[in-house]
């Protein structure tokens, strides 16, 4: 009998795919979304859910639903709003805050709001 590739198929643990309902303030209306999380998502703090907007920026509206949804399902998500839009000087600061927090145990950055231009 010949052995195909099928027969080296690994066996791998699968993660989840979970649909999340949610109102498009654009759209008027509602839609899904879907959401996969690998194999032992949250299972030992790694998660991080960190949101940043200005709030001078187009998405803002947008970012407090995707926040307020999420923390409705469950997840710990942290959301920061500061002053100013949608613009490289917020998204340089954002991604300073956030990248460190990488790196350091069981932290996530506050939800302070720091002025920006």
């Amino acid at each position: 009998m010949r052995h195909g590739i099928a027969s080296s198929v690994l066996v791998v643990p699968h993660g989840a795919v979970s649909e999340i309902p949610y109102f498009s303030t654009s759209l008027q209306r509602f839609r899904r979304m879907h959401v996969y999380t690998p194999p032992g998502y949250g299972m030992g703090g790694q998660d991080r859910s960190w949101f940043a907007t200005g709030t001078d920026d187009f998405l803002i509206e947008t970012s407090r639903a995707t926040v307020a949804m999420l923390k409705s399902h469950g997840f710990d998500v942290t959301f920061k709003e500061t002053t100013g839009g949608h613009t490289w000087v917020n998204w340089r600061e954002y991604l300073r805050e956030f990248s460190q927090s990488l790196f350091q145990e069981g932290t996530v950055p506050s939800t302070g709001s720091a002025p920006r231009d």
